[in-house]
């Protein structure tokens, strides 16, 4: 049995029950916490939904928000740079969900099986990397258009005519 720290709650509710550790892998990838409960380590499970439960209010927050709002804020490079670090955050979030419940479960782990648990984390990283890519798109882009501190260069030069 396996402690949370000071919580005082464990993995380890009941008996463990033989479960596939790909099945449990497959429904982490699909929703994390669900490889958890599968497998029978409930406390684990609540645990892994508690950041998709936070990302549905964040996501309900942000369809209030007017358009020109949302975007007037998404826009600034602070909040690019929170969006980088969170999307890292949520991809470890995320392959943690794959491979904790494949390796909890009482199933056979062969290397095969191992090499699907890999498979399916890399799947689950695919989505991350776009939203890291169109994230330093945007901040580079924003970098170029708003330059800070310097002369703006004209768009069209005019030739100086000497009045004479």
């Amino acid at each position: 049995m396996r402690s949370l720290g000071s919580m005082g709650a464990t993995l380890e509710e009941g008996p463990k029950r033989a479960r596939s550790g790909l099945v449990a892998a497959a429904l982490g990838a699909r929703v994390p916490g669900l490889g958890h409960g599968y497998v029978g380590f409930r406390v684990g499970a609540v645990l892994m939904a508690v950041p998709l439960l936070l990302l549905v209010v964040f996501a309900v927050v942000a369809t209030r928000m007017s358009s020109f709002d949302l975007l007037g804020w998404l826009v600034r490079p602070a909040v690019l740079q929170g969006i980088l670090v969170l999307n890292v955050l949520l991809l470890a979030w995320r392959v943690v969900a794959v491979a904790d419940p494949y390796r909890l479960s009482s199933g056979r782990h062969g290397l095969g099986a191992a090499a699907i648990v890999v498979l399916l984390a890399a799947l689950v990283a695919v989505p991350h990397l776009i939203v890291a890519k169109y994230t330093l798109d945007a901040a580079h882009l924003l970098d170029e258009v708003f330059v800070g501190d310097e002369a703006p260069t004209p768009v069209i030069a005019f030739e100086q005519v000497d009045p004479r």
